[in-house]
């Protein structure tokens, strides 16, 4: 069951390249495509099938493509010899620059090269033999990241029928300093994911900045380095659609064990251990637990044990017993420490990978022999949906840069509509926690 992944502007490609590196290590496939001689899984060869396809016997390349308004960025990856896995027929580019504006994306500049991406998509598509779905790599700051790729998944949702979607996005920070309309483009792009069936991962670049100072000791972090941090979560969530799991194997699996109503579709990631090559810190299963429940391992600006559960996956790689998870799982769910909403199950999880997360060598991230992800759906999501809100609607009413949108052929009733539907998202999220309010049609594995 195959998945295409798709990286959109400037900083999905980044990531993505990123990513790239992480899963081709992992996988055991050289940069020009071929296996390495090394690969002591050589006879694995259905483990590839879902994010490789393979073009000659033992030559692969990556199900993705990269997709931009403008060439910039992608006439580097094509003149980098370490990227030649890519075809060309892989990168998509347009003219038109979006210049950090939602509509742009969504409008003229996205729509130029709609059909290119969409033709592009339906091949990939047909040389697929069960095709179960798309990951979208992308930032909420930017142009094509949040106007393209909302326009592109409203043409997939009504070309592809019951198709899943997941999203890996950026949250525009400080650090490094975002466009003075990021918070427009974040809760546009936002609203627009309510509107369609998805698992929605959002991930704080203020807090990726914040581990490459204070965790890794980075004087001056940079995308690079955030990328490489994000690269290696991002690895431990798709590990179990990439290698044999019993835990989240699909696409749908993901949406089933996290999602429990449409609306309530942002999880929260948290991970674990993030150290220094310098000083590798080796974990227990407990450990390991206990760090992913802290403030400070969370990739979202919130407090677990603040909030009630909907639901929660723990994802482990490496060298962890199953029964030393269990046993700390079984302890923390007797506790009061964790409350789990009524109407849904109290469980957690588990899913045990036995291969450990591969670090590029340059990185300066530490390797270490067990790795933890867990995703949870939580109440506390409400305080990054308000606070997100609060922020924009400072601008709005302000009006502030509604110009730049307008000029696409936005109205000023496509700004309060946004507001409106994450202000619903929020107080959904409230209203589980402090009314036991379950939603209509919700599910309740």
């Amino acid at each position: 069951m195959e998945i295409l992944s798709i990286h959109s502007g400037k900083a999905g490609i980044d990531v993505g390249l990123s990513c790239w590196d992480q899963y081709l290590r992992e996988h055991y496939i050289l940069s020009n495509g071929g296996m390495d001689p090394n690969n002591p899984c050589y006879n694995e060869l259905l483990e590839y099938n879902t994010f490789f396809e393979e073009l000659n016997p033992n030559v692969f390349t990556p199900r993705a493509l990269l997709i931009d308004c403008v060439q910039d960025d992608l006439e580097k990856v094509k003149q980098d010899p370490k990227m030649s896995i890519f075809r060309k027929d892989q990168m998509i580019h347009g003219n038109e620059y979006t210049c950090h504006v939602y509509a742009k994306g969504h409008g003229f500049a996205g729509k130029k090269i709609l059909d290119q991406s969409m033709e592009a998509i339906r091949i990939m598509a047909e040389e697929c033999d069960h095709l179960q779905g798309f990951i979208f790599y992308r930032s909420l700051g930017g142009g094509t990241g949040t106007g393209f790729t909302s326009l592109l998944t409203e043409k997939l949702t009504s070309t592809f029928d019951k198709i899943g979607i997941h999203e890996y996005s950026i949250l525009p920070g400080s650090h490094p300093s975002s466009s003075a309309v990021a918070v427009y483009n974040t809760v546009l792009s936002i609203a627009d994911t309510l509107q369609t069936p998805k698992c929605a991962f959002m991930f704080d670049n203020n807090i990726l900045f914040k581990w490459c100072k204070e965790r890794l000791n980075i004087l001056d972090p940079s995308y690079s380095n955030m990328n490489d941090i994000l690269a290696r979560i991002l690895s431990s969530i798709t590990a179990s659609l990439r290698f044999q799991s019993a835990l989240n194997v699909t696409l749908d699996d993901f949406h089933r064990s996290l999602i429990p109503h449409p609306q309530l579709c942002f999880p929260l990631a948290s991970f674990a251990p993030i150290s220094p090559s310098s000083e590798p810190t080796e974990c227990t299963a407990h450990e390991l637990i206990k760090a992913c429940f802290s403030d400070e391992n969370q990739l979202l600006n919130c407090r677990l044990k603040n909030g009630e559960f909907l639901a929660s996956s723990l994802m482990f790689s490496g060298n962890v017993r199953t029964v030393d998870a269990n046993k700390v799982l079984t302890k923390l769910r007797s506790s009061n420490q964790i409350k789990f909403v009524d109407w849904c199950q109290s469980i957690f999880k588990a899913g045990f990978n036995p291969r450990p997360t591969h670090i590029y060598p340059k990185t300066e991230l530490a390797i270490t022999k067990r790795q933890l992800c867990m995703l949870t759906n939580t109440t506390e999501l409400s305080k990054v949906f308000r606070g997100l809100r609060r922020k924009y609607e400072k601008l709005i009413k302000k009006k502030a840069f509604f110009h730049l949108y307008m000029d696409e052929g936005m109205e000023e009733r496509d700004f309060f509509g946004a507001a409106e539907k994450l202000h619903t998202l929020e107080k959904n999220y409230e209203e589980i926690q402090h009314n036991n309010y379950c939603p209509k049609n919700a599910i309740l594995e």
